[in-house]
């Protein structure tokens, strides 16, 4: 895919059954801090390769320039939905902890919203695999600690297995950041299962927030862990 179409295919608003966001302009979006994409777009460079695992329908970087991406999906549903965007320029149907790449494949691997859908051991080993793929960096999202959630959009992929705390992801080598706030459980719990709720209460009502847990992502409700190869971290 031609840069130029790439860059013309990311500012438009993707649609597909997956969608279940308010319609913000990409342009906008990704000069909001302490976002997703405002992060990606800060930390991959139009010359980077990257393997974006768990990669959804609608991925990310479509908001990103990029020089190569590879899309690693295995919901069937998710997986087709995400071919129609032609967000990447390869897609792989596979389950993400059964992957092999030899050493250095990428220079940046992305696991957004994808370690709390796997047990606490299969998500450490995957981390370690992700460090030997990236040649420059490793990005993850993740929830702050544990929390309930079951098979959005049917996709038993979804069902979160694990939660993990910023102290745990220092061990493991990323810098964290924050965004949003932490929620209670009762209140997570309410709105289960009912996605533009959920999306109101998690990313829109405590997004200013982030002022603040971007630095302070003990309190914070996802978490963003950056890991550099080059011991910059």
């Amino acid at each position: 895919m031609r840069k130029e179409e790439k860059e013309e295919m990311a500012n438009q608003e993707p649609v597909n059954h997956f969608e279940y966001t308010p319609r913000v302009p990409i342009r906008v979006v990704k000069r909001l801090p302490w976002t997703r994409p405002s992060i990606l777009t800060k930390e991959l460079s139009p010359s980077d390769t990257v393997l974006d695992l768990g990669c959804g329908p609608q991925s990310q970087l479509r908001i990103c320039s990029i020089s190569y991406s590879v899309g690693v999906e295995l919901f069937e549903p998710y997986l087709q939905a995400a071919k129609r965007l032609g967000i990447h320029n390869e897609y792989i149907k596979a389950d993400v902890t059964k992957l092999e790449f030899k050493p250095a494949s990428f220079d940046v691997v992305l696991a957004l919203d994808v370690l709390d859908n796997l047990d606490q051991k299969e998500a450490y080993e995957l981390i370690a695999k992700m460090k030997e793929w990236a040649k420059k960096k490793v990005i993850i999202t993740i929830p702050n600690g544990y929390i309930p959630e079951g098979a959005l959009d049917d996709n038993p992929f979804q069902i979160h297995k694990s939660g993990y705390n910023t102290e745990e992801l220092e061990e493991l080598g990323f810098r964290v950041f924050g965004m949003g706030l932490k929620l209670p459980q009762w209140l997570v719990k309410l709105h289960e299962g009912q996605r533009l709720i959920g999306f109101l209460l998690t990313e829109v009502a405590t997004y200013p927030l982030s002022l603040f847990t971007w630095k302070y992502p003990k309190i914070a409700g996802e978490l963003v862990g950056i890991h550099n190869k080059r011991g910059d971290n």
